[in-house]
C-alpha cells in the first residue's frame, strides 16, 4: 500500500464515521458530544481508571492546575515554532533544545540550591536561552532548508 492508499483509506474512514453519525436525530448527536465531553471531565477524578487515574490524582495538586500548566507551555512552544518555521521560514529541529535550556535554568535557580524568586529567575532564563541560541546558531547562519534542518537536529 503507498502512500496516496493508506491517505484514500484514513480519510474514507472518516467519512464513513461522519455520515454514520450523520444519520442520528441532532438531539442524540448533542447527546453523545455532551457524554464524551464529560468523560474527559471525570476521568481524571475516577481513581480507578487504571492508566490515567492514578497520574493525575498525585496529592497535592489539582487536575485544572496541572491541565492549564501543561496547555500554557504547549502554546508558548507553537507561537515560537510559528515564529520560526512560519514567518521566518527556517525549518529548525533544534528550536526546542533552547527551550529545554530556559526550563532547566529556571528549574535549578528555583530549586533549594538557588531559592531566588519565580519572576526573577525569568529574565535569567531568557539571556541563558539566548547565549545558547547564539552560540549554536552562529555556525547555521547561512544554511537555509533541509541542510539548517539536519544541522540543528543535533542541537
Amino acid at each position: 500500500m503507498n502512500l496516496t492508499e493508506s491517505f484514500r483509506a484514513r480519510t474514507g474512514f472518516a467519512r464513513n464515521t461522519s455520515r454514520r453519525l450523520a444519520n442520528y436525530p441532532k438531539s442524540v448527536r448533542i447527546l453523545l458530544v455532551a457524554l464524551f465531553i464529560a468523560a474527559l471531565y471525570v476521568t481524571p477524578y475516577w481513581t480507578e481508571v487504571p492508566v490515567l487515574g492514578w497520574i493525575v490524582n498525585t496529592p497535592g495538586t489539582s487536575f485544572p492546575n496541572v491541565l492549564t500548566d501543561q496547555v500554557m507551555i504547549y502554546v508558548l512552544v507553537a507561537l515560537g515554532l510559528n515564529v520560526v518555521v512560519g514567518l521566518a521560514g527556517l525549518l529548525d529541529l533544534g528550536y526546542v533544545g533552547f527551550y529545554a535550556v530556559g526550563a532547566y535554568t529556571t528549574a535549578v535557580l528555583t530549586s533549594a540550591h538557588g531559592n531566588l524568586p519565580w519572576l526573577l529567575c525569568l529574565p535569567i532564563a531568557v539571556v541563558i536561552s539566548m547565549l545558547a541560541g547564539l552560540v549554536l546558531g552562529t555556525p547555521t547562519l547561512r544554511l537555509r532548508g533541509d541542510y539548517l534542518a539536519i544541522v540543528t537536529l543535533g542541537f
